[in-house]
């Protein structure tokens, strides 16, 4: 019965889990790149990534100063008390995010 539910398990986060988080095990910093192919260039707050991710609040705040640093991410304007913010598709993750998308449509066909 275990490794039925342990099959079942690995074939939902198959299922679930975004190109980059499939090739890297769930890694936070993947999970949160795999937001870009959902997201696009609309914008988002530290909240809205956690929330979609399962990760902390802390975690996701640490990763989107990284990325902000190499130009991945800029920041937008506020929302109310949140700093809204936004993927650079175009300018610097536009190779990257068609790479992943093309990884994900195989993936799944």
């Amino acid at each position: 019965m275990r490794d039925v539910r342990k099959n079942h398990a690995i074939r939902d986060d198959y299922f679930d889990l975004g190109p980059l988080s499939s090739i890297l095990r769930g890694d936070a910093g993947a999970r949160i790149l795999d937001q870009a192919l959902l997201l696009g260039s609309g914008e988002f707050t530290i909240s809205s990534i956690a929330d979609g991710t399962h990760l902390s609040y802390k975690t996701v705040q640490s990763y989107l100063e990284h990325l902000e640093s190499i130009n991945w991410v800029t920041k937008t304007r506020k929302m109310g008390n949140a700093q809204a913010y936004r993927f650079s598709i175009k300018n610097h993750m536009s190779e990257f995010i068609k790479w992943a998308a093309n990884y994900q449509k195989r993936r799944t066909d």
